[in-house]
Formats: C-alpha cells, sequence, structure tokens
C-alpha cells in the first residue's frame, strides 16, 4: 500500500491501492485520476470508430 504518496496529477494523498497511469503504465496515481484516465481513453476509441 501506499502510505504517504501523493497523486502527481492532482496532488491528493492516495489512499488505498494506488492506479497505475494509462500514460506511462508505471507512475502510481489516485483512483480517481485512473478513473478519470479511463475515461478519457474510452471517450478518444469512440470518437476514433465515428
Amino acid at each position: 500500500m501506499s502510505k504517504n504518496k501523493k497523486c502527481p496529477i492532482c496532488k491528493n494523498k492516495i489512499m488505498g491501492v494506488p492506479a497505475l497511469s494509462r500514460k506511462d503504465n508505471k507512475t502510481e496515481i489516485c483512483s480517481r485520476c485512473g478513473r478519470i484516465e479511463a475515461i478519457e481513453e474510452f471517450i478518444k476509441s469512440i470518437k476514433k470508430e465515428k
């Protein structure tokens, strides 16, 4: 578990198990920012299909 780590995106404390950034596949980010990155990728994939 990440103790006292801060998310490099939003600067909030990472609680529980961190997410991996989809941008470099190695940076630990908070789960909220991880969800945002996932949604952004989903939207991009939808736009490509159109």
